[in-house]
């Protein structure tokens, strides 16, 4: 929603499933190609800084968590501190929004102080699809890429926690099962997959 509004302001009314193929990806590569292409009379940059400012704006009033995720994180954190970890040193976020706005987004769902160690997209050389962003988590976390459990539901961040080598939990909340790359397993919701992991033991 927030890049249709971005759009409304050079007169751009995109087809609903305009936004489909640039889900997971970078705001700058998209701001990118709507320029280069002519899609939007305006640089990258003046593009980039439009979508900042109203998804900021969006993001204090509209963002909420998926349902039940809160509650399972909760007792994913409850199950790691029984079996002797500190869930600060075993969750990670790993995203492709810049961290100004990976925080605004935590804040407003009150996920904040679950996820202290952050990978976001202005901290990579390469984002998602490449595995770095991955691959930087795991090191953040002094884990192998093995030993992570990635929860995705972008096709360019599954395909990038699968070549990091991660075991991928496929969410297909925002794409059909269909049109997901191959992952370990996929679940309907992020709910039903943290559910999967309060199993593990």
């Amino acid at each position: 929603r927030a890049w249709r509004r971005v759009l409304a302001q050079w007169n751009l009314a995109p087809p609903p499933d305009w936004f489909h193929p640039w889900i997971g990806v970078a705001d700058r590569k998209l701001a990118a190609h709507l320029a280069e292409s002519g899609t939007v009379p305006a640089d990258a940059a003046t593009i980039l800084q439009a979508k900042r400012s109203v998804y900021d704006a969006m993001s204090r009033v509209d963002l909420k968590p998926f349902t039940g995720v809160r509650e399972g994180i909760n007792t994913l954190r409850y199950r790691l501190r029984k079996l002797g970890h500190a869930p600060s040193e075993c969750l990670a976020v790993c995203t492709s929004s810049v961290r100004t706005e990976a925080l605004t987004s935590l804040t407003t769902t009150g996920l904040i102080g679950f996820f202290p160690r952050m990978v976001c997209g202005d901290e990579v050389s390469q984002i998602k699809p490449s595995p770095e962003p991955y691959l930087k988590a795991a090191e953040l976390l002094g884990l192998v890429p093995g030993e992570c459990i990635v929860l995705e539901d972008s096709r360019a961040g599954i395909t990038a926690a699968m070549t990091a080598g991660c075991y991928t939990l496929a969410i297909a909340s925002t794409h059909a099962a269909s049109e997901l790359p191959p992952s370990h397993q996929v679940f309907d919701s992020t709910a039903a997959a943290i559910a999967w992991l309060l199993q593990l033991e």
